[in-house]
């Protein structure tokens, strides 16, 4: 996406449209029932149409909803509508220099001017499927849901419960698993260095083996994650510890993960998502691409990266399966 042009912005249209969820997300961060979608829509002069869609997600990005669209209205709208458009990564730049502290609305900015060039359409991609913090006894009704989907890859919501607690609700879900199925832990930052290994240590007494750890620590616990992963075998994914290539640098330099999870709200959008994708890559980490609980079409354009890099990967872009509806089809363990 690095050719030049050079495009004169006609009109651009802003708005916001609700997407409820089937059922509650609930993770160690926060509790989502239904959410915001912030939409732009831009055109030119030769007939172009271009479209962005963002969520706010500050227990993430710390961005609120406010903010961002304080931020859309005051600093990305006047700038687009002033700028020519010579290339995606001009483009970007100037957006950075205005929204450097905003990445959600650099990522609406981004997605928009992308989109003026192509649209976000690919293959199937294969994904898990999330299971949220709940009860031990619902547990098996959430797995016969996503089993009956198709889904046998699964990534399972934990918080600051007991070890005890926590490692009993593994242990349950385990025995309710497909035989083929796997099984992934996010913890979204709940645990200390000390309760992850002990966690760990426990699932190994049980022979209970995970594709990855992801994110037990907070997210500028980068020394964190490296004792965890210098101590365990289990691999360990970076999610909100990885919002750029700053901090993928860093994780690099002291060997603190095997994965990386590539979110294009959280980088600040597909631009420098790619960039993260491609340095990570070279430096040998796996990677996975995700999506917050987002609309259809910031899932496409995180499956568009997925398939560049990572095909034949089970990424986690699982946000359209909460709705009740959607564009996005979800079965055999793909979305697509």
């Amino acid at each position: 996406m690095g050719e030049n042009f050079m495009l004169s912005l006609s009109d651009l249209k802003f708005s916001k449209y609700k997407i409820s969820l089937h059922s509650t997300f609930q993770t160690a961060l926060r509790s989502v029932n239904d959410f915001e979608v912030y939409k732009l829509e831009i055109s030119t002069s030769d007939e172009r149409v271009g479209c962005g869609e963002v969520v706010a997600t500050p227990a993430i990005t710390g961005v609120s909803a406010d903010q961002l669209e304080r931020d859309i209205y005051d600093k990305l709208i006047p700038l687009l509508q002033n700028e020519k458009i010579l290339s995606v990564e001009d483009t970007y730049h100037q957006i950075k220099e205005k929204l450097p502290l905003n990445p959600t609305a650099r990522a609406l900015g981004d997605l928009a001017v992308i989109s003026l060039l192509k649209s976000f359409k690919t293959n199937a991609v294969k994904t898990d499927v999330t299971l949220p913090i709940t009860e031990v006894v619902h547990i098996s009704d959430l797995i016969e849901a996503r089993v009956k989907d198709g889904f046998n890859v699964f990534k399972m919501k934990l918080g600051s419960a007991s070890l005890t607690k926590n490692v009993e609700m593994v242990q349950r879900t385990f025995e309710y698993l497909p035989e083929s199925a796997s099984l992934r832990i996010d913890p979204n930052q709940a645990w200390s260095v000390d309760y992850s290994l002990q966690f760990l240590e426990k699932l190994d007494q049980l022979k209970i083996k995970l594709d990855y750890l992801e994110q037990p620590v907070n997210r500028f616990d980068f020394e964190g994650l490296a004792k965890i992963h210098e101590n365990t075998d289990v691999p360990i994914m970076a999610d909100e510890s990885c919002f750029d290539i700053e901090d993928l640098e860093r994780l690099i330099s002291i060997n603190a993960v095997d994965w990386v999870n590539i979110k294009i709200l959280k980088s600040g959008g597909a631009t420098p998502a790619r960039k993260i994708a491609m340095r990570a890559k070279e430096a040998g980490l796996i990677l996975s691409f995700g999506c917050m609980i987002e609309s259809p079409l910031g899932v496409r354009a995180a499956m568009e990266l997925a398939q560049e890099f990572e095909p034949l990967g089970v990424h986690d872009l699982d946000a359209a399966w909460w709705y009740p509806q959607s564009e996005l089809v979800y079965s055999d363990g793909m979305v697509r």
